[in-house]
């Protein structure tokens, strides 16, 4: 074999991790021609045999997703028990935080909880640069004690060879909807998702929405509330996907369609990269963190909030409250993309194409 990197992602259920994963590799493939691509699970530890790999390899990249949360060693990456043991170096390819707010103060905050101090220390050790998704996570692990990293953004925002190419798509006439995760905590985020997809049908037409899930449905605790859903967009006549497990049937589906509407951030991203007019709506942190990368397109699902970390009481699970007549302002931004479509899907682009050469300087800096 030709000298390599090794990968470490997380591509289990979730479509989007699979996204993640295709396009880091295609974003490899097309500046790192000179190195072949090794992956491995991230949540597996290194044994003997996936130790020699990696130590065989050019450098270790723990790849994509919100990596960047408490735990993240030995809970996200397990690694090895002794990180002296690896050799090769390490490097953040694109990854993310998880935050619940956007914002320096609480990106600052969120830095207190993460840990993961050997596997910091280690990074900033091995003198690699790394990369993030967005701004919050560049701050989080700046004030963790990392040097030297690079905001590229998530490698899913730019689509590998063989994928469909950009098209124009207005006027908008079919809408993928993709279902959030936090409605299975709050009730409340339940019915704004409902008074959403109505509303797009009122504006559009019963037959525009189709709602896209991008975790499998029928697993784990969230299978019921995820089945009751289903039966009410049944009652409702509106179709449904499950994209789960496949970057491939993922793009697919929403090439299918004009625009992009819903919660999940790699819908939307994927939606971007193929010229969709696209709304997202932030569930978490995670949305917030790309306005400054994306701008227009990017509304509030919660409230504002007062800082509750000296509180007793969380409000910001299930008792949090939504924004209310967030559909309103959703049928206003996708309007509004729609007669813009030239300007903002320009805008838009123009920016993926920006952070397309910072991630060809971040990857042709690798070893």
């Amino acid at each position: 074999m030709r000298e390599y990197y090794v990968t470490l992602t997380g591509a289990i259920n979730n479509s989007g991790d699979f996204l993640i994963r295709k396009r880091a590799h295609g974003l490899l493939r097309k500046f790192r021609p000179d190195r072949e691509i090794v992956d491995l699970p991230r949540w597996e530890p290194l044994d003997e045999e996936r130790l020699a790999t990696v130590n065989g390899a050019k450098a270790l990249l723990l790849t994509g997703g919100p990596a960047v949360q408490p735990g993240m060693y030995p809970r996200i990456y397990p690694l090895a028990a002794d990180l002296g043991r690896i050799r090769a170096p390490i490097s953040l390819f694109g990854v993310g935080w998880k935050g619940d707010e956007s914002g320096l103060g609480s990106a600052l905050a969120y830095s207190g909880r993460v840990g993961s101090k050997p596997l910091l220390e280690r990074i900033e050790a091995d003198g690699l640069f790394s990369s993030v998704r967005d701004y919050d996570t560049l701050r989080v692990l700046q004030n963790l004690g990392l040097s030297r990293v690079i905001m590229t953004g998530c490698p899913a925002m730019h689509r590998s060879e063989g994928e469909p190419e950009c098209r124009a798509r207005v006027p908008v006439r079919s809408i993928a909807f993709s279902v959030g995760v936090r409605f299975l905590r709050n009730p409340a985020l339940e019915r704004q998702m409902k008074s959403v997809v109505t509303a797009l049908r009122k504006e559009y037409g019963k037959d525009s929405v189709t709602a896209v899930f991008q975790h499998t449905l029928g697993r784990g605790r969230s299978a019921d509330r995820n089945r009751a859903f289903c039966s009410w967009l049944e009652s409702e006549g509106i179709e449904y996907r499950d994209v789960s497990g496949s970057a491939e049937g993922m793009i697919d589906l929403y090439d299918r369609f004009d625009a992009h509407v819903g919660y999940r951030v790699h819908s939307h991203l994927c939606a971007l990269s193929l010229g969709q007019t696209s709304v997202l709506l932030c569930e978490d942190g995670r949305g917030e963190s790309l306005v400054p990368l994306l701008g227009a397109g990017i509304l509030p699902a919660y409230a504002p909030t007062l800082d509750t970390r000296f509180l007793r009481v969380d409000v910001r699970g299930p008792r949090r409250k939504v924004f209310p007549d967030i559909e309103r302002w959703v049928v206003e931004e996708l309007r509004r993309e729609e007669r813009e479509f030239g300007y903002v899907n320009g805008s838009s682009f123009s920016r993926i194409e920006s952070y397309l050469v910072i991630q060809h300087k971040y990857l042709a800096g690798l070893p």
